[in-house]
C-alpha cells in the first residue's frame, strides 16, 4: 500500500503542523497502544498502513473539545473509529435505495455505495460525513486511497492517494491560509478551510482533459450556440482548465432539442432528465455510456437503445407511449424503476431484471397485473392510482420490506400474511375492518395511515410502530394523536 514509507516522515509532518497549531497535543489525545491498533485490523480483517499506525500511535483522536483536526473534519479515536463501523453495518442493507443517487467523480474508481464495509472512516464532521481509508477501491481505484462518504455526499472523491498524504496535504493547506485556527471563545479553538478546498483547489486539476473536450475547445466559436454557452457559463476567453471543469459534469437537465449538441461532450454524465416532446428516440445514449439515472418525459419515443446503457441503474418515464418494453430485460443492473401516467403498460420483461429493488407505479394502467409477482427481489413497491390490480398478486412478492399503496381501494389486508419481512406499509383504509394481519406482521416497524386505521391498528400493535398520518384531521384527533406518539 505504501512502499516508500519512511516512519520519519510522519514525525516530519506532524513537527510542521505543530508550528501552525502549537498547542496541538491539547486538541488530540495520547497515542493509541499497539493492542488498540491490533485490535482494529482485527475487526476490519485488513492490515492498517503504516502511516496511520505511525501517527495514530502519536495521536489517538481528539479529545471532547472538537477540533477539527483534518481540514475541519474530527479526527476519530480507534474506539471511535470501531463504533462507527458498528453503526454503519447496523443499517447497511436498508440504504441500497439512495446508492443511485451517489457517483465516484471519477468514474470506477471508488464504489459507489452508501456505506461500505471496505471503507475505514477516520474523520468525520458531525452529521453523517466521513473521510475514509479505502480497503477495497472500484476497478481503477487504489488501495488505501483517501475518500469521502457520508450522509450527504453524493458526490465521491479520491482526496488524496494515501493516510501519508493527506498529512501532507494538511500541512500544505496551513502554510497557504486555506486552513486557520478560529478562536471563538477563550476556551474553544477549531480548525476551518476556506473551502471545499480538495475539490476545487486540487482535484479537477489531476483530471486528464478528455479527447473530446479537446476537440470542443479548439472549436468552441462554431460548435456552442450562444444560448448553450449562456447555459454553461462559459466565457468567451477560457482555459482547459474552465472547459474541464464544465463538461465534467455528472448531471445534466434539459427541456428543449438544441441540447442534444451538448451531449456528446459531457464525458462523465451520470445522470440525465428531460421533458421534449421532439425526441422520437434514444439514439443519442451512445454518447453516454456511463449514464446510471435516466428521467425522461416525452409524447411517443423509442426506447430500444437502453440497452446499451450498461451501467443504468435508475430508470423514470413519466407521460410518453411506448409500444414496446421488452428491451428492459436488458437492463442487467437497474435497481429502480418508476411509471407515471402509461397506458397498456407491460411488466412481464421486468422478471429478467434481478437486482430490481425499488418500483413505483402511478395514474397508470398495467396490462397483465400478475406479471408483477415475477419480481422476486423487490424490497420497495409503491402504486398509486392504478386501474385493475389483484392485491394477492402483492401477497407473492416476498422480498419486500416496503409497501405503498396509499391511494389504492384496499377490500381486505389478508394478502399481507405471506409479507413476513414488511417493515414498513402505508394504506389508507380496508373496507371489511378487519386489520388483524398486521399483528402478524413481526419485522414491522412503521405504519403510515388515515386517522380512522391509525384507531383499528393501534388497539393491535399498541406502541410497538411508528406512525404517520396520511390525511387531514380535526384538532382533537391531532391532538390524541400527537399525544399518543409522543408516550411512544
Amino acid at each position: 500500500m505504501q512502499n516508500n514509507f519512511n516512519e520519519n516522515n510522519v514525525l516530519k509532518h506532524i513537527e510542521i503542523i505543530k508550528k501552525y497549531i502549537p498547542n496541538l497535543d491539547s486538541f488530540l489525545n495520547k497515542g493509541a497502544s499497539e493492542e488498540d491498533l491490533n485490535s482494529l485490523e482485527v475487526f476490519i480483517g485488513q492490515k492498517l498502513p503504516e502511516s496511520f499506525r505511525e501517527f495514530y500511535k502519536i495521536y489517538n483522536g481528539e479529545n471532547e473539545k472538537y477540533f477539527g483536526f483534518m481540514f475541519g473534519y474530527g479526527l476519530l479515536s480507534i474506539q471511535e473509529i470501531i463504533g462507527e463501523l458498528e453503526f454503519n453495518k447496523s443499517f447497511i442493507n436498508h440504504r441500497s435505495e439512495y446508492e443511485q443517487n451517489i457517483f465516484s467523480y471519477e468514474f470506477a474508481v471508488i464504489k459507489e455505495k452508501y456505506f461500505f464495509e471496505g471503507w475505514l472512516p477516520f474523520a468525520q464532521d458531525g452529521g453523517g460525513n466521513f473521510l475514509a481509508i479505502d480497503f477495497q477501491p472500484a476497478e481503477k481505484g487504489k488501495l488505501g486511497q483517501i475518500i469521502n462518504f457520508g450522509r450527504d455526499e453524493d458526490v465521491m472523491y479520491v482526496i488524496q492517494t494515501n493516510f501519508e498524504s493527506i498529512l501532507k496535504l494538511l500541512v500544505e493547506k496551513l502554510r497557504n491560509g486555506i486552513c486557520v485556527i478560529v478562536n471563538e471563545d477563550s476556551d474553544h479553538y477549531y480548525l476551518e478551510c476556506c473551502n471545499n478546498f480538495f475539490i476545487e483547489n486540487d482535484y479537477y486539476k489531476n483530471i486528464k482533459m478528455h479527447p473530446k473536450i479537446i476537440h470542443l475547445y479548439k472549436n468552441r466559436n462554431s460548435l456552442l450556440s450562444a444560448s448553450l454557452k449562456k447555459e454553461f457559463e462559459i466565457p468567451e476567453i477560457c482555459t482547459f482548465h474552465d472547459y474541464k471543469k464544465v463538461f465534467n459534469k455528472l448531471s445534466y437537465s434539459f427541456n428543449n432539442k438544441e441540447s442534444l449538441n451538448i451531449l456528446p461532450y459531457l464525458v462523465n454524465l451520470r445522470e440525465l432528465r428531460f421533458n421534449c416532446t421532439e425526441i422520437k428516440d434514444l439514439s443519442f445514449l451512445s454518447d453516454l455510456p456511463l449514464l446510471k439515472i435516466l428521467v425522461f418525459q416525452s409524447k411517443s419515443i423509442d426506447i430500444s437503445k437502453i440497452n446499451n446503457l450498461k451501467y443504468l441503474q435508475s430508470l423514470t418515464i413519466n407521460e410518453t407511449e411506448i409500444n414496446d418494453f421488452c428491451v428492459l430485460s436488458d437492463c442487467k443492473e437497474l435497481t429502480s424503476l418508476e411509471f407515471s401516467s402509461m397506458r397498456n403498460l407491460d411488466l412481464s420483461p421486468l422478471k429478467e431484471c434481478k437486482k430490481l429493488a425499488y418500483l413505483e407505479i402511478s395514474h397508470s394502467k398495467i396490462v397483465d397485473f400478475s406479471t408483477l409477482s415475477d419480481c422476486k427481489n423487490l424490497k420497495k413497491l409503491s402504486l398509486s392510482h392504478i386501474e385493475q390490480y389483484n392485491l394477492d398478486v402483492i401477497g407473492q412478492i416476498e422480498s419486500l420490506l416496503e409497501l405503498e399503496i396509499y391511494n389504492l381501494e384496499v377490500k381486505s389486508l389478508s394478502f399481507l400474511k405471506n409479507l413476513k419481512n414488511l417493515e414498513r406499509l402505508e394504506f389508507k383504509v380496508v373496507e371489511d375492518g378487519n386489520y388483524f394481519v398486521i399483528g402478524e406482521l413481526k419485522n414491522l416497524k412503521e405504519i403510515s395511515c388515515t386517522y380512522p386505521a391509525f384507531l383499528e391498528v393501534r388497539k393491535i400493535l399498541g406502541k410497538k410502530v411508528r406512525y404517520t398520518l396520511r390525511n387531514s384531521t380535526t384538532k382533537q384527533q391531532s391532538d390524541e394523536f400527537f399525544e399518543f406518539c409522543r408516550s411512544i
